[in-house]
């Protein structure tokens, strides 16, 4: 992060964005700035209007009074903690785009991320769609996942190298992580 985070700009995006990404945080403040870090700094690389939210689900550290100094950033505060499920669906109320995409704090996107994402959706008529989750010493987390008949469940690809032919292309999964 170059830029003091009160100087961050989030584009204005109308009545109705293409999607909403709603990001649920619950303390850990740092973490979550470099989440918007990363998507602040893609806005350029997506031709998609970009509306982002962030519930904070009652966090004990200053997280709502830091963000909201961020200028088109939609913050929704909750005075008591409902976890993920409750925070995601906070988020999702709160949201004016054509589509959601939940993003954990925890998660940095790069480039042109949000487009793929628009395009298998209308495209391939979708229900849902995930993007290949690279861990931070380069190895794949997943690229979807499995869940086996006997209710046991696999992160497909999880260990590959990013750039393995079988964790870059699409497929369809039982489930996706946020």
């Amino acid at each position: 992060m170059t830029l003091p985070f009160w100087t961050w700009e989030f584009h204005d995006v109308g009545p109705q964005p293409d999607v909403s990404v709603v990001i649920c945080a619950y303390g850990k403040v740092g973490m979550t700035l470099e989440c918007l870090w990363s998507i602040h700094e893609a806005q350029g690389s997506n031709s998609a209007q970009v509306e982002v939210i962030v519930v904070d689900d009652a966090s004990p550290d200053n997280t709502s009074a830091v963000l909201s100094q961020l200028r088109g950033l939609k913050l929704v505060s909750l005075t008591s903690n409902e976890g993920y499920l409750g925070a995601a669906n906070r988020g999702i109320e709160a949201a004016s785009g054509r589509h959601i995409l939940l993003l954990n704090n925890d998660t940095l996107p790069q480039g042109r991320w949000i487009d793929p994402l628009l395009e298998t959706l209308e495209q391939r008529g979708a229900g849902a769609v995930g993007a290949r989750l690279v861990f931070d010493d380069g190895s794949v987390q997943e690229a979807g996942s499995i869940i086996f008949s006997d209710g046991s469940g696999w992160n497909y690809g999880r260990g590959m190298r990013p750039d393995d032919p079988r964790v870059g292309y699409e497929r369809r999964v039982d489930y996706c992580s946020a």
